[in-house]
């Protein structure tokens, strides 16, 4: 059961991550600058980021790999453990369990991996640029500043 809750965490945070590197591109600095103007630390923030677009796009690149690899790692054995039980059950040989299990697992991992941690969040951030900027780049440039250190 905790590999299927870090499959949900960490697909939150890859989607983070895509949605927050999309935002930093999509993003109109002509929507963003009068928010700064006014007073407001996102845009200002938001601003920040799109001068330093590639520092943002490598921190993004880095929290998405590092959550794409460590994603399968930690979910394709809690949903392997799930499907051997009821696979067992069908009289396969203990081979082809563990392997129907593993390709099940695989499969369905890519699967909300790719939908849900990539093209949802991606959708998103271009559909509405300015309010995902305004939403994620600031966290997007407070991981900058941690790792950068």
């Amino acid at each position: 059961m905790p590999g299927l809750i870090w499959l949900v965490v960490l697909l939150g945070v890859n989607a983070f991550f895509v949605g927050a590197e999309f935002a930093v591109i999509s993003a109109r600095r002509s929507q963003i600058e009068p928010k700064a103007a006014a007073g407001s630390g996102a845009a200002k923030t938001t601003l920040w980021a799109m001068e330093h677009a590639t520092l943002m796009l490598a921190t993004s690149q880095l929290g998405i790999t590092v959550c794409s690899l460590v994603i399968l790692n930690v979910s394709e054995p809690a949903i392997h453990h799930l499907l051997e039980h009821p696979l067992a059950l069908t009289g396969l040989t203990p081979e082809l369990v563990a392997g129907t299990a593993f390709v099940v697992a695989l499969v369905l991992v890519t699967f909300l991996h790719v939908v849900f941690g990539e093209m949802v969040p991606k959708n998103i951030a271009f559909s509405i640029p300015d309010r995902a900027a305004l939403v994620l780049v600031p966290p997007l440039v407070f991981v900058a500043r941690v790792v950068g250190r």
